[in-house]
């Protein structure tokens, strides 16, 4: 067949190909050749796992016809994944004459010598064009002034911006600041680990750190900004002083955030500094408000006071006429189903409640969760200490609203799963027997003895109705998750392979974690006082993935 005639399905064929696959491409015919080629170039992921030693880990880039074809169509690349920089590769990206194409980079890997820094400003410097720029961990310190500095002068279309959520490295209050109010004016959102301040910071540096940047632009196109960056309580001023002119310039912003779970918003840089609440203020329209519950003796005291205080004061106006706005919730316990506090929980998240952390959820009910899910169009965090259940049919329901989310931690029951022949406790499920799908009780910890009278701990959080997360059960209608970071399947009764694995690698290119693949019995010594005895945490069930999986060459860690 013509493949001239199908442009359709080469294209999703060679989106599926890495540089390895260039190698033998280039030797078929020259109509496949030409045809092939416009795509071929428009995506390039950079592994760490090139060995050059076998055929099948071999680096592309060793290949003097891979080089010398990526010069010639370097104008083609349009999305960019490094996800090492231990071999040359990075250096001969560096090299290509321009990349003006080029509209994401995604740097994984770390940044540990003066050349690899160089290469990337270069990269930064002939990427005039770039929309999405993505750096996972901070350069060593003396190198991040200029890092931040290229990428406030060279990049002026950047639209996505995020920088290192992996450590969390420190410049000074000035770097800081010039480096927010520089950015690109086209920025959409943005999202970075950065601390701004130095141990030998004095009152000499705070006057000149208040006077104009030179440069200094509005953003008014930013919707969303993520720092985290925790609050130094014997510099009160310097987080005021670094933000307030670059937040107030961010006249569309929807969502701030400050990434902290914590039990208090003392240390947020948002709710700590009446200035910085000020600037959002003015930029939003609105004040933001938290309320930080930590505990409460009485079950109808805390319902009472919850519900009177998100009630009375969320969507309320001040004597200003400035709207309130719940931003942070924090509680200990989840509010009975069906009461008042929990309907204010629901009615705070529809008007525009961002961050929603609860300690204890074994009150939580599928349809009220959903319900704060569908209706909480600036949801970015939905936090729980375990995992509440949220039925597939709630689910299916309706859709949810908020295009924000970044922390989310559910489980998904009621997924018909005829595979499944043995419960939690790995014992044979009776014809006819509705599968487990994790009631309340089931959901405490069982500690039984075995047949050789020894405590095991067994795993009643394991859920045989959820998802199968294979390819064969719809795994790549998840494809769209790209920036998925972490992903947890311990209690899940799931069948991920290696075909998974490697399909999760090329889809998902900013995922850095895959935990629960295997179920691993961990020695602990005592339980409940009984210091004599040896507990297996937890139980190992015979399904999920084979061993095989933990030996696969991947970007990102599994086990």
């Amino acid at each position: 067949m013509n493949p001239l005639l199908i442009p359709e399905l080469i294209e999703e064929v060679a989106r599926h190909l890495d540089l390895s696959d260039i190698i033998h491409l280039l030797t078929i015919n020259s109509l496949f050749h030409r045809a092939l080629t416009p795509f071929l170039f428009e995506e390039l992921i950079i592994e760490d796992t090139w060995s050059g030693s076998t055929k099948n880990n071999i680096n592309p880039f060793n290949v003097l016809e891979v080089r010398e074809t990526l010069f010639r169509h370097h104008h083609r690349v349009r999305t960019l994944h490094i996800r090492s920089l231990k071999s040359r590769s990075f250096q001969v990206i560096a090299d290509l004459p321009g990349l003006n194409s080029l509209a994401t980079l995604s740097i994984r890997g770390y940044l540990t010598t003066e050349q690899q820094l160089y290469q990337l400003l270069t990269v930064l410097e002939k990427s005039p064009n770039l929309r999405t720029l993505y750096v996972e961990r901070p350069p060593p310190t003396q190198w991040m002034e200029p890092l931040l500095k290229t990428i406030a002068r060279a990049l002026p279309r950047l639209q996505e911006l995020e920088l290192f959520i992996e450590g969390q490295p420190i410049v000074s209050p000035r770097v800081a600041r010039e480096f927010f109010e520089t950015c690109s004016s086209e920025l959409l959102s943005m999202t970075l680990g950065l601390m701004f301040y130095s141990d030998d910071f004095d009152e000499s540096e705070y006057e000149p750190l208040l006077l104009p940047v030179e440069g200094s632009k509005t953003h008014l196109k930013l919707k969303y900004f993520s720092l985290r960056s925790y609050v130094k309580s014997d510099e009160p001023r310097v987080a005021p002083a670094v933000l307030s002119t670059f937040l107030r310039g961010c006249k569309s912003l929807e969502v701030v955030d400050d990434t902290l779970s914590f039990k208090t918003s003392s240390l947020s840089w948002i709710h700590a500094h009446p200035e910085i609440l000020d600037a959002l203020q003015e930029a939003m329209g609105v004040r933001l408000m938290a309320l930080v519950m930590v505990s409460s003796e009485d079950i109808l005291e805390m319902e009472n006071f919850v519900a009177h205080e998100i009630g009375n004061f969320g969507g309320q106006r001040r004597n200003d006429g400035v709207q309130q706005v719940w931003h942070t919730i924090f509680l200990m316990t989840c509010p009975p189903p069906g009461s008042a506090s929990l309907r204010a929980l629901v009615d705070a998240s529809r008007k525009g409640l961002q961050k929603l952390v609860i300690c204890d959820s074994d009150y939580v009910v599928s349809s009220e969760l959903h319900s704060i899910l569908h209706q909480g169009h600036s949801l970015g965090m939905f936090d729980f200490d375990n995992y509440p259940t949220i039925s597939v049919s709630d689910l299916l329901s309706a859709p949810w609203s908020s295009l924000w989310l970044t922390t989310l931690k559910i489980r998904i029951t009621g997924i018909p799963r005829p595979d499944v022949q043995r419960d939690y406790k790995n014992m044979p499920i009776p014809a006819g027997s509705p599968l487990h799908s994790g009631t309340m009780e089931e959901r405490r910890l069982v500690r039984e003895m075995d047949m050789n009278h020894e405590y095991v701990m067994y795993d009643p959080m394991l859920q045989v109705t959820s998802l199968e997360m294979t390819l064969a059960s719809g795994l790549d209608l998840l494809s769209g998750l790209t920036r998925l970071r972490e992903l947890n399947v311990g209690t899940m009764d799931h069948r991920v392979g290696k075909k998974e694995l490697y399909w999760m690698q090329r889809h998902w290119p900013y995922l850095t974690d895959v935990r629960g693949l295997m179920r691993t019995h961990v020695e602990v010594d005592g339980w409940d006082g009984v210091n004599t005895n040896i507990i297996s945490l937890p139980f190992g069930r015979a399904s999920g993935s084979h061993r095989e999986v933990l030996d696969c060459k991947l970007s990102f860690f599994v086990e």
